[in-house]
Order: structure tokens, then sequence, then C-alpha cells
């Protein structure tokens, strides 16, 4: 068995992340007793990390400087911007805090797609890493992507995208399902990577040991097939993908 772990994130993005970490530690551990902070934007433009000092300098000059009354400090934007770091602040006001966090709303993300792409990159280089191996092979991965919060990225990963193409216009409850001919056990529906006998997923954090998913993938085409009580977890067992039958994704509903 092989493990690893899928953050779905480049080592410059986590390096960036790092730094914001940073940035909204020192907001938070500012004295603002009548206000939180609602970060609008926070992009860190480079890999130098900010001058936290200048930050910090400034954030409290503006709480200085801002009005008593809230509905006026509801119309603020604080903006800092420098070479390394842009940051823009809504101060909003409190009557009472009540609360340790001074950092009411953190900056959004959005993007399009989850982890899948990445699922596959971390299982192809564990497929092809020790050649034809003579006994089951099974790789877990550990998904931590924020991109997602269940295990169905590892569904669509290995098995395909079922997609809902509409059949007539006119009838929107009118349509058909298909395998993706493109996921890491199929290829124009031929099998591949037939050297990983089962995938054992899970989503787990170090706060989520106890009641983490554990699910496993059994590979219906792998040269060295898992036993199915091989592991005491959930078991996905695929029935094999033939021309002119039901296609993965409808049998496993």
């Amino acid at each position: 068995m092989e493990a690893t772990v899928v953050t779905d994130k480049p080592n410059d993005e986590r390096s960036k992340e790092k730094l914001q970490d940073q940035i909204l530690d020192m907001l938070d551990s500012l004295p603002s007793p009548h206000m939180s902070f609602a970060i609008s934007e926070l992009a860190v433009k480079s890999a130098q990390p900010p001058s936290l000092r200048n930050m910090r300098e400034f954030v409290m000059k503006q709480i200085a400087a801002a009005p008593d009354d809230a509905a006026s400090l509801q119309d603020e934007i604080w903006e800092y911007e420098d070479a390394r770091v842009k940051l823009e602040i809504r101060p909003i006001p409190h009557n009472q805090k009540t609360w340790n966090s001074n950092v009411g709303i953190g900056p959004a993300k959005s993007r399009w797609g989850g982890p899948e792409a990445a699922i596959a990159a971390k299982l192809l280089k564990k497929a092809t890493r020790y050649g034809k191996l003579q006994k089951p092979f099974v790789v877990a991965v550990n998904v931590v992507s924020e991109w997602t919060n269940n295990l169905t990225c590892v569904t669509r990963t290995l098995l395909g995208v079922p997609e809902e193409i509409l059949l007539r216009a006119e009838d929107t409850s009118a349509y058909r399902r298909h395998l993706e001919s493109e996921s890491f056990w199929y290829k124009n529906r031929a099998p591949q990577h037939r050297t990983v006998s089962a995938v054992l997923a899970t989503r787990m954090f170090p706060w989520s040991v106890l009641r983490a998913p554990l699910r496993l993938y059994h590979n219906p085409h792998a040269r060295y097939p898992l036993p199915d009580d091989a592991l005491p977890v959930e078991q996905i067992i695929p029935a094999l993908l033939t021309e002119g039958g039901w296609n993965l994704q409808e049998i496993l509903g």
C-alpha cells in the first residue's frame, strides 16, 4: 500500500496562503473593541513576506481616525497596497463585542471544478512508480482539498463524470446519462492502470479522525484484485464495463 495527500494546491499557492494567514493573524491581534473587519480583498503579489509592521500601523491609524457613529463607519473602506500585498478592509461596527476574533468575514474564494485532476495526478504517480507488481497494490489517498466536502470527487476521478444531455428542448425532463470516456480507470471505455488493485479514499483532518469517511474503490479490471474482505471499510465494487451494458455510474446509482 502507498499513501498520498491531495491538497489541490501548487507549492507557490501554499506559500502565499501561509503569508495570508500571517496577515489575518496580525489583524486578529489588533485592539479594536468597537469593530471587526470584513476582508474584501487580500492578494499576496510576491513570495517575499510583506511588512506586517507597516500594515499594522496603517490599520491602527484607520481605527483611530474612524468615525464614531455606526452609520458612517459602514461606508468606510480601508485600502492598503504595496509591491507585495493588496489589502481591502471594510470595518463592521458593533455596540458590544462578544466574540474573540477581529476578522468577522475573510476573503472570498471561488473557482470552477473540483480536485479531480489533482487526484488523478497523484494516483498516476503512484500507479507508475513500481512497474508491474505481482501482488495487489492499494493506493490510499487523503483528499483535503478545500474545493470539495465529500468523496464524490474520487468517484468521478476513478469512474468518470455522468452528464445529463437533453433529448428534446421542449421536454426538460427527458435526458440520458453516459460515462465520460476519460477517467483514471478507463480511457475510451478501455481499462487502464490495472496495476492499482484498489484506491482507499478518505477526507481526514486532525480534528476528524474518529468520524472521517473511509471508502475502498475496487478496480474491476485489476491484474491482481484485492479480496473484498481485505479491509473492514465501505466497499465500492463496480461491475465490469461491457459494450452495450449499463455504465458504472448507473450501476452504482
